[in-house]
């Protein structure tokens, strides 16, 4: 039945087209869906009184929530939450803290949904025996929710556990644990991280929100229904069960049905002892003996040591995919990868026999092709076991909480020691240890003793106390000049919070031998401090008469009298700062013991100036948050650049057609914009010899107007550049340098006329061309690697790794010839996405703005007028096993549930579709291969709904086929200096992880990398963890919604990418003055010196540029 009406609505779609078009949610203005995908997931929130915070639930444009939809469970024996809110959160950030936000909007307190009033109700399996019933349940809001553009949305659930149905995939949620939530509050998410009462998590919960217009017809808002349109399958229909290709679950005639027992059972024991954990205890299902012994019976069934069976085996598997069944073996491929980890995990619980554990969890890792990801999609499967358990055990040696002392991951700022033995001796003239002493950016000024401000859960209850907290003292001499504290009453008492005695002061440790337990001698106290509310405060203790002198060692702490009780709100942790405090009255110059101590974190921090030292947090956590893309909540005006009124002639280089065309069409805006005429010429874009790739000399001659021979630009790349094999040349800097002026003296444009330069792809050809042109104004838009195509690279490709180390001298002097260029007036620097700029800033401590690819050129947008139709953009994955599998997959669940989808599939080697082709698509599916893909660009350009995988994925597509950001390292020395002076290795001491990954790369390295992508960092995408959750998303998004809000940030984004590339333009056109003379020629003689720039930062372009 359910396939039946599944049929229908396909049919419905093919009969009568996109009825749906843009103008039934009125495009960007109207009211349509912001959330996720409206599906069956595993779990609720087991706790009470939590608030959580989505961060890929935010709003694109003022307006106001007027109701939510979910898919929620209602647990039979657990108790439901009594109450729940809705909350708009808008962020903090400005004041310094990334991960703290304040309660802009918040519902009255709403009564949770009952049986009866889900839509589609029926029993589903929860967690072991707590089965109880689920469905899609939709809620109009009494009053509707205020919100601006980048707030998020969050809920708040009272005592008992929650109802709204998550997952543990692809999200970005954070939590706290509160037992009130008021509005106004300031809650930092990132308290206590791992700590229970302060958390974040890859989830995605079955919720969306209804957005409208702020002048929407009220009528509307103040009926039954909801004005936001439905998607294509009705919310009161059934969810479809997608089948998968029998050779999945080994569910078909020829396959024994003791794999479907075993399957059955695995999933029941597994369930009951996630819910026996949720509830506090630890019930390893590893230990379920029964379990074990039906995973070895299993295992001897299948002759495991015959060779010729097992490739037979496995061919079998990936034959049933695209239902060729002509070779059938039986072989139930992730039923015996499942008995595998089963008896695995059995034997290394018990510490029987490691050895033969290791051995099956190998086993299992080739029968998936773990190393290239070939045969990895458990998710698409009913198996309950995923291939991260073979990695976990494989990597960690032990299981989750059994071996508790393994070593932290942690990135190492070259590769391993091996790796540098294995170069030959003159490639080793870089230090591979980070050179001592340097935690954090070193800087003279102004430095924040304390912690984020914020609301935490906790208060003092005593009197008479005096507290040290260890974490916050002194590095040098300075003065504390401002306070910071967040004040609340204890229990439900709100008004004067009793903080009358409330005195800072200052402790000076002494040895601790001396005494037994800890000392202090108390050295500065202030004055009492008043605060007449609770809430954040601020105080100026300079002009209070409080200025308090530090000496380096000495520690802050502060005292509630005996009439006052404690009042800064705080939160406990096991990895919080230790906290110290002892009773009874305090006398300046006297030693105090401190025998009481707890882990804390308290909302108090002082400025402290006159500090020479480290400035500790000067990126720190804020960093990531500050390279990504270009700053969009305060939209930029285009300055008055200069007046070429007269004309205004640009040279354009590079070697990919598009990558090229982005920052050249961007200046071409620019110019349009700021009023003056500009000439455009395009050079470079050698035809590429690789016939997968030869569409780009169509699109050469389409999009740039390069429709004859090649010219002497585009020779010399082909000369420079490996491009049947992709392998570095053995190339040096000054044969570079000579060569390529050679090629821009010929030809008279190039020479004579061009004012300025646009340099796309790659950027060896932009370091080179800036120091042949100097001082003329270039502009360079990095979108690959600095070292792709760099001299110096010698034996960097060794056999047996993916990662190519440039370790040589003339691979640093090209580094420091290209911080020399971006240093440079007459040279500005950005980049298309926040990977390369991270990876920029650790490799020569160049600050770039992230400017993403706008793909202005793309001028039609989506209509979806073929809805049978989804569009697979090109993408390398293809090529690759894992790659070609997903596509049979794919293809294997649309025969098997005889869905009416057809997969336009782009690939290189084929022919392309124009952009008007692409937007009649009725979406997307993408599979991206690099952090940051013009395909990716062109289709958001589009406003065409766009499925993507989701975070869980980046690990396994990396290994499928490494990402070419990361697939070449190298960098200066840790002792070289950033233009602004500053030692490498402090800014290198900002990540976890080095910006590039070899072929034994870790997870927690992969997903640290993916979150600096395009993908991850832009919204409205549609993420998907399993050929299952696709489908189940195209048939439930509310497609045309999602295009108006593609569109609506895309619009914004575009405004913002403007102002960045107009502030670029103004900082080296200046050195242009005006229209070109003979004095700017390019002199041959001269470009063939290596004059290296004059280190200056007037245009380093620093984080968070007009943000």
């Amino acid at each position: 039945q359910q396939l039946t009406a599944l049929r229908g609505w396909f049919d419905f779609v093919s009969v009568h087209g996109f009825m749906m078009g843009l103008s039934s949610v009125g495009g960007a203005l109207g009211a349509h869906w912001q959330g996720h995908l409206l599906q069956p997931r595993p779990k609720v929130d087991t706790g009470g009184y939590v608030a959580l915070l989505d961060r890929r639930l935010c709003i694109h444009a003022p307006g106001i929530i007027v109701g939510v939809e979910a898919f929620v469970r209602l647990a039979a024996t657990k108790t439901a939450s009594s109450g729940w809110q809705l909350q708009a959160w808008r962020s903090a950030s400005a004041k310094g803290h990334s991960e703290v936000w304040h309660v802009a909007a918040q519902t009255p307190l709403l009564e949770v949904p009952s049986p009866t009033d889900l839509v589609g109700a029926a029993a589903i399996p929860a967690a072991g025996a707590d089965d109880g019933s689920g469905g899609l349940w939709a809620k109009v809001l009494p009053k509707p929710l205020s919100v601006e553009a980048g707030d998020c949305l969050g809920w708040y659930h009272t005592q008992g556990q929650g109802f709204l149905a998550y997952d543990g995939q692809g999200g970005d949620v954070a939590w706290t644990r509160l037992s009130k939530l008021t509005l106004g509050d300031l809650v930092d998410f990132a308290t206590s991280p791992g700590h229970a009462m302060t958390g974040t998590a890859p989830r995605t919960y079955s919720i969306r929100a209804c957005w409208a217009p702020i002048l929407a017809d009220v009528e509307l808002l103040t009926s039954a229904e909801l004005p936001c349109a439905r998607a294509l399958a009705p919310v009161t229909s059934t969810l479809p069960q997608w089948h998968a290709p029998a050779s999945l679950d080994c569910v078909s005639d020829g396959f024994p049905r003791t794999w479907q027992n075993f399957r059955e059972t695995l999933t029941t024991v597994m369930a009951t002892a996630a819910a026996a954990t949720t509830e506090g205890g630890h019930h390893p299902w590893e230990k379920e003996d029964d379990l074990a012994s039906m995973a070895e019976d299993h295992l001897l069934a299948v002759p495991i040591d015959d060779q010729d069976f097992i490739l037979k085996g496995v061919a079998s598997f990936e034959d049933g995919l695209i239902g060729d069944n002509r070779h059938f073996t039986g072989f139930c491929l992730y039923g015996i990868v499942a008995a595998l980890i089963v008896r695995a995990r059995h034997l290394l619980l018990n510490s029987t026999r490691e050895g033969l554990a290791y051995e099956m969890l190998h086993f299992g890792a080739m029968l998936l092709g773990l190393s290239k990801s070939a045969r990895d999609f458990l998710e698409s499967s009913k198996w309950p076991i995923r291939s991260s358990e073979i990695i976990e055990l494989l990597h960690k040696r032990g299981l989750p909480g059994h071996w508790a002392n393994r070593e932290d991951i942690v990135g190492g700022l070259w590769p391993s020691p091996e790796f540098h033995r294995g170069l030959p001796p003159q490639q080793r003239s870089m230090s591979v240890t980070a050179t001592g002493g340097c935690a954090h950016p070193c800087a003279k000024g102004a430095q924040v003793l304390g912690h984020a401000v914020v609301l935490r859960p906790l208060v003092d209850s005593a009197q008479d106390l005096s507290f040290v907290d260890t974490s916050l003292c002194a590095a040098g001499a300075g003065t504390l000049q401002h306070l910071r504290i967040y004040l609340r009453a204890r229990g439900e008492q709100r008004p004067q919070p009793g903080v009358e005695g409330l005195t800072l002061q200052v402790w000076r440790p002494e040895p601790e031998e001396a005494h037994g337990i800890p000392a202090y001698v108390l050295v500065v106290e202030s004055g009492a401090l008043v605060a007449a509310h609770v809430g954040l405060h601020e105080l100026d203790l300079g002009e209070s008469g409080n200025a308090i002198p530090l000496q380096p060692g000495d520690c802050i702490g502060w005292r509630y009298s005996e009439a006052a009780r404690g009042a800064i709100s705080y939160a406990e942790a096991d990895d919080a700062p230790l906290v110290r405090w002892q009773r009874g009255s305090v006398l300046l110059g006297a030693v105090h013991l401190f025998p009481e101590a707890a882990r804390r974190v308290y909302s108090l921090s002082l400025a402290f100036s006159g500090i020479d030292g480290c400035l500790g947090d000067m990126f720190g956590p804020n960093f990531p948050a500050k390279m990504r893309g270009a700053p969009l909540e305060v939209l930029l005006s285009v300055p008055n650049v200069v007046g070429f009124t007269a004309g205004f002639r640009v040279a354009a280089l590079g070697d990919h057609v598009t990558g090229t065309l982005e920052p050249a069409s961007m200046v071409q805006e620019v110019a349009r914009r700021a009023g003056f005429e500009l000439e455009l010429r395009y050079f470079g874009h050698p035809c590429p010899e690789d016939s997968r790739a030869k569409y780009h000399c169509v699109l050469r001659c389409e999009l740039l107007g390069q429709c004859g021979p090649t010219d002497g630009i585009a020779s010399w790349l082909a000369s420079s550049i490996d491009y049947h094999d992709f392998a570095e040349r053995n190339t040096r800097w000054q044969i570079l340098l000579s060569t390529l002026s050679r090629e821009l003296v010929s030809d008279d444009f190039l020479a004579r006329g061009a004012d300025a330069f646009v340099c796309g792809h790659p950027a060896v050809l932009c370091v080179t061309l800036a120091h042949a042109i100097s001082p003329r104004p270039t502009l360079i838009y990095l979108q690959s690697t600095l070292l792709y195509g760099a001299p110096g690279c010698g034996r960097c490709d060794q056999p047996g790794h993916t990662l190519r180390y440039f370790e040589s001298i003339e691979a640093r002097a090209y580094l420091e010839h290209f911080q020399a260029a971006a240093a440079s007036p007459s040279v500005a620097v950005l980049t298309n996405c926040p990977f390369a700029s991270a990876q920029v800033w650790y490799q020569t401590g160049v600050a770039a703005a992230s400017v993403p690819n706008q793909a202005t050129f793309v001028l039609h947008r989506w209509t979806g007028r073929q809805p049978g139709v989804v569009l697979l953009p090109r993408s390398s994955f293809y090529e690759t096993a894992f790659g070609r599998n997903f596509l049979f997959l794919l293809e294997g669940f649309l025969r098997v549930n005889r869905l009416p989808l057809r997969l336009d599939i782009q690939r290189k080697s084929g022919s392309f579709l124009t952009h008007a082709e692409m937007a009649e698509r009725h979406a997307a599916l993408l599979l991206p291969h690099d952090l940051g893909i013009h395909a990716f660009s062109v289709v958001y350009r589009l406003a065409m709904p766009l499925f993507v995988p989701g975070r869980s994925w980046a690990f396994r597509m990396h290994r499928a086929m490494p990402w070419g950001w990361t697939a070449y390292g190298g960098a200066l020395p840790d002792d070289a200096k950033s233009p602004d002076g500053m030692p490498l290795a402090c800014l290198r001491a900002q990540m976890p992880f080095s910006p590039w990954l070899d072929v034994d790369a870790r997870e927690e390295e992969v997903s640290y990398w993916s979150a600096y992508s395009n993908v991850a960092t832009f919204p409205h995408l549609q993420f998907f963890d399993s050929v299952p959750g696709f489908l189940s998303g195209l048939h439930l998004a509310d497609l045309p919604g999602i295009s108006a809000s593609m569109q609506h940030f895309a619009d914004r984004l575009l405004e913002a990418a403007v102002g960045e590339y107009a502030g670029a333009l103004a900082i080296i056109l200046p050195v242009a003055a005006g229209p070109s003379t003979s004095g700017s020629e390019l002199n041959i003689e001269l470009a063939k010196q290596l004059r290296p720039f004059g280190r200056t930062n007037s245009s380093v372009l620093e984080f968070g540029l007009r943000a």
